[in-house]
């Protein structure tokens, strides 16, 4: 844990732990941020990007579809829920009957 937001008391991770936690490089986040709105981390005075641990599990949720096949910009804004019941159907082979996942 690096920081606590002062606001929330929640704990927030900065962009090199939040890159250790999730395999995902420091460069690559941004340019999800940026590009797909993947999360939207808390910013210190400093404008350093603090993120919090809902944002982490996301982060590896979103990397872990992405290591599986997914394109980033077809999961980059589903819900929680949702990125963790695609994640699910993932573990499970393709059925025999030629249809893809959604």
């Amino acid at each position: 844990m690096d920081k606590v937001n002062q606001s929330t008391g929640e704990p927030n991770y900065r962009i090199g732990a939040v890159s250790h936690l999730t395999g995902v490089a420091p460069d690559t986040l941004r340019v999800w941020e940026r590009r797909y709105g993947t999360v939207t981390p808390f910013r210190s005075e400093a404008g350093t990007r603090l993120y919090s641990q809902d944002d982490v599990g996301r982060l590896a949720l979103i990397k872990g579809l992405v290591d599986g096949g997914d394109a980033i910009s077809c999961v980059a804004n589903l819900s929680r829920g949702e990125l963790e019941e695609r994640a699910r159907g993932a573990e499970f082979p393709q059925l025999a009957t030629g249809t893809e996942r959604p």
